[in-house]
């Protein structure tokens, strides 16, 4: 089944010159959290033609006096983003953001602002104002909205089809923002039963099991079409975004379609393999359409945890799984030649 998707993935073409195999841009980090962002970009670098890293300063200038990673792309000051947009097709915010800051913008000047009308104090600090005059500026890019952006950000700013990566607790959140009645915050709490009831049943005794998808008969089986259209709606009124929330069992879905991919082991539970996995999503994407970006990230970082299980258990770390994916990636390239 996967196949389906894979087919779906744009690929370097022989032939294809610089720049015709994607350009992406990672917006994150703070003084508080260095690695979140870096370890998205150092897996984007590996896919695409172009990789533009953008932090704050403290971040930026440890990246330019330590070297590490500078030759797989460019940095650039958070102030300097808006000349870059023209360059990429896909934009990651939100990994290592901080959310503890007030805006001084009221909730007026929000829904209004543009990137010229913020300080260097905004950039480097104001997440909200940040996330809301970006994505407002370049709806015309394929954003993928992660962390600390999808943490303060009004669901009335996003882009059509932007890919989202809630955990539980942000998609109680965004239920929340959306004006939803109480009753549908249990939205959240419902998928999470659904993914630990996939997880007994596929895990009887295995530590890892390899990444699949389930079948439509299967998804349907787990999930009553009175849930399947309440996913449907959340998508639409998130104006067509397409939603992953990860666990053992990663729950996919857009308007039209959900995606169920099941496998992995504890060790994805590490800090930083979400960052990898938004990573991946924002690699493929760039040049790939949404849903199919999202359902074979999700498999190919579950597949890499396995992989990397199989040989060393659980005893494995985030550049481990980083260095892990090209080669799994291969394996799967060659399931569709």
């Amino acid at each position: 089944m996967i196949e389906f998707y894979l087919r779906q993935i744009q690929v370097p073409h022989p032939h294809s010159h610089k720049g015709e195999n994607g350009k992406s841009l990672v917006i994150g980090g703070s003084d508080l959290f260095q690695a979140a962002s870096q370890w998205s970009f150092l897996v984007i670098s590996r896919f695409v033609d172009m990789a533009f890293y953008s932090s704050v300063a403290q971040n930026n200038e440890i990246l330019q006096e330590s070297k590490h990673f500078i030759a797989d792309g460019v940095v650039v000051k958070r102030s300097d983003l808006p000349q870059y947009f023209q360059e990429v097709e896909s934009v990651l915010i939100g990994p290592g953001m901080r959310r503890d800051f007030r805006t001084r913008f009221s909730a007026t000047q929000l829904n209004r602002i543009l990137p010229t009308d913020l300080t260097e104090l905004d950039w480097e600090f104001d997440t909200q104002a940040v996330v809301s005059a970006l994505l407002r500026a370049y709806p015309q890019k394929q954003w993928v909205v992660d962390a600390g952006a999808l943490q303060v950000v009004d669901p009335k700013w996003l882009p059509p089809g932007a890919i989202l990566t809630p955990h539980r607790h942000e998609l109680q959140d965004l239920t929340k923002r959306l004006g939803e009645k109480s009753a549908d915050f249990s939205l959240a709490e419902t998928l999470v039963e659904i993914q630990n009831t996939i997880a007994k049943e596929y895990w009887q005794s295995a530590a890892s099991q390899p990444a699949q998808l389930l079948t439509k008969q299967q998804i349907n089986h787990f999930i009553p079409k009175q849930l399947l259209s309440r996913l449907y709606d959340f998508s639409t009124q998130l104006n067509q975004a397409c939603c992953i929330v990860k666990g053992q069992a990663d729950i996919i879905w857009n308007a039209e379609d959900v995606v169920i991919v099941v496998g992995g082991n504890a060790g994805l539970t590490k800090g930083g393999t979400g960052d990898v996995l938004a990573g991946l999503i924002t690699a493929f994407a760039a040049k790939s359409p949404s849903l199919a970006s999202t359902v074979v990230a999700s498999y190919l970082n579950k597949a890499a945890g396995h992989s990397l299980y199989e040989r060393q258990a659980t005893m494995f770390n985030t550049s481990d799984l980083v260095a892990e994916i090209p080669r799994v990636w291969q394996t799967l390239q060659s399931q569709i030649c």
